[in-house]
C-alpha cells in the first residue's frame, strides 16, 4: 500500500476499508456475538485507525494492525461492559461509503449453522483466536500481534497451544451436542 508510505493517511484508510472492512466488521460481530455491537465497534475501530495512523510502525502488515486495533476496541467494550463511545474527534468522512454486505458462510447450511452455534458457546477470546487462524488464515506471528494484550506480547507458541485447547473444547461441545452419533 503505497499510501501508507506517503503522507496520505486518509487514502490508506480508504484502501484498507475497501480491502478488509467487511471481514473485520464480521470478525467483531463474531467476537461480540452480536451483529449490531460488531458494527458499532467497527465504527469505533475505524476511528481508532484514523487517529492512530501515525503509530503504525510496519512491524506487522497493515491488515494485521487493523485487526489488532479492532480487537483492542472489542477488549475495551468487554472490559467496560460495552458502553458506547462516540468517535467525534476523527475525520470520519472516509467511512461514509457503505461496506458491501457479506453473508456469512456459516449460515448456508444447517450443519454450518450448528457449527456457528458451537463457536458462539466459546468465550470471545477463543472465538477471536479461532476466527483469525481458521477463517482469516493468519499465520501465528500475525495472530500474536492481534492477540497481544495492550503493552504485553504473547508468543506464537503459546497461541498454538491455546488453539489446540480451543479445538479440543469445540470437539467436546460437538460430542455433547451429538455430532458424532449422527
Amino acid at each position: 500500500m503505497a499510501a501508507l508510505h506517503s503522507s496520505d493517511a486518509r487514502r490508506a484508510v480508504e484502501l484498507a476499508l475497501a480491502a478488509w472492512g467487511p471481514e473485520i466488521e464480521a470478525f467483531l460481530s463474531a467476537v461480540m456475538g452480536d451483529r449490531g455491537a460488531g458494527a458499532e465497534l467497527f465504527a469505533e475501530a475505524c476511528a481508532d485507525v484514523m487517529a492512530g495512523m501515525s503509530t503504525f510502525q510496519g512491524k506487522s502488515s497493515f491488515r494485521c494492525w487493523f485487526y489488532a486495533v479492532a480487537r483492542n476496541a472489542a477488549r475495551r467494550a468487554m472490559r467496560d461492559g460495552y458502553r458506547r463511545k462516540r468517535a467525534h474527534d476523527a475525520d470520519l468522512g472516509v467511512f461514509e461509503q457503505p461496506l458491501r454486505s457479506v453473508t456469512p458462510r456459516f449460515v448456508a447450511t444447517d450443519w454450518k449453522r450448528r457449527l456457528h452455534e458451537l463457536r458462539e458457546a466459546l468465550p470471545p477470546d477463543e472465538r477471536a483466536l479461532l476466527i483469525l487462524r481458521v477463517d482469516r488464515a493468519m499465520d501465528w506471528h500475525e495472530i500474536s500481534h492481534v492477540m497481544a494484550e495492550e503493552g504485553a506480547d504473547v508468543s506464537p507458541a503459546a497461541l498454538r497451544k491455546r488453539f489446540e485447547r480451543v479445538k479440543a473444547r469445540l470437539k467436546a461441545l460437538a460430542t455433547e451436542d451429538g455430532w458424532f452419533s449422527e
